[in-house]
């Protein structure tokens, strides 16, 4: 499995106007290209309601020439949901992007941290579907978690929790056909009764 290339991480803060009001967090577009094909990020706020889900957007942009000038193109968005890893599967034709990051006018403060890989992960367009399993370290094979889920299509998002509900950096995910998905946690002490999730 492929090791995790840092790409950015920041600290954003709402700029005060008052002890009552505040001017929202303003996207932050990262200045570089990428051609990851899977980027795994994780959002958190220290003032995020516990109702809340979503931390931040990842809006994935490529440059399009119209006319004389070159516009940068929406081809893709990921939502982040707030305290957990996940790994994003950024779709197949979309090469070479930019990544700009949008935070909700009510979060006031966000911690964002994204890394990626490229690993022979197929892309799919998701329809919501999702699938969860419980496992224990002797369900892994090598220190590799196989799941076999029935969802017909590839994940765009993968989650693990451990025992006490917090989420996981896994060392590397595959997805080795359109049913089966392979987390690599070699090395990670795993007690107790642990959590993985699919999205699609």
């Amino acid at each position: 499995m492929s090791a995790w290339t840092f790409i950015h991480s920041a600290e954003l803060v709402a700029e005060p106007v008052d002890s009552r009001s505040y001017h929202p967090i303003p996207p932050l577009a990262l200045p570089d290209s990428l051609n990851f094909s899977q980027v795994v990020a994780r959002a958190q706020s220290v003032t995020a309601k516990p109702t809340w889900r979503v931390g931040c957007s990842l809006i994935l942009s490529v440059p399009l020439e119209l006319g004389e000038q070159i516009q940068n193109v929406q081809g893709h968005q990921f939502s982040v949901l707030l305290g957990r890893w996940q790994v994003l599967a950024v779709p197949q034709w979309l090469t070479d992007y930019r990544i700009a990051i949008e935070v909700p006018y009510w979060i006031q403060d966000l911690t964002i941290e994204l890394y990626g890989a490229n690993q022979p992960a197929p892309s799919s367009v998701g329809d919501g579907a999702s699938y969860s399993r419980q496992f224990t370290a002797a369900d892994l094979e090598d220190g590799v978690l196989v799941l076999r889920h029935n969802l017909n299509a590839y994940p765009t998002s993968v989650t693990v929790w451990n025992a006490d509900l917090e989420s996981i950096f896994p060392y590397g995910v595959r997805a080795t056909g359109l049913n089966t998905v392979e987390i690599d946690l070699d090395g990670a002490e795993i007690v107790g009764t642990w959590l993985a999730s699919l999205e699609v």
